[in-house]
């Protein structure tokens, strides 16, 4: 399983999927990546597909501070950084 460690350390976990143009896929609260995967596996022929799962959520540690909106946009800044 690929994951991705933000700076307090919580491992973010990944999918990283196909080639080409990066379509960039977020879940809402209370879900995870399992419910993106029909997306994933729709586009992935044509676009390189990338979604994650929240901290806290299915297979991502839990968080480490303080769960807030701040927190998953510098999670997903981060992993921007690191992946797109």
């Amino acid at each position: 399983m690929p994951y991705l460690a933000m700076q307090d350390g919580t491992k973010i976990y990944y999918e990283d999927q196909g080639k080409g143009e990066v379509l960039l896929f977020v879940h809402g609260l209370q879900s995870s990546h399992l419910k993106i995967m029909p997306f994933i596996n729709e586009f992935k022929g044509q676009y390189r597909c990338i979604c994650y799962d929240h901290r806290g959520h299915e297979a991502s540690d839990m968080a480490q501070k303080h769960l807030n909106v701040r927190t998953l946009g510098q999670d997903l800044h981060t992993l921007m950084n690191i992946l797109v």
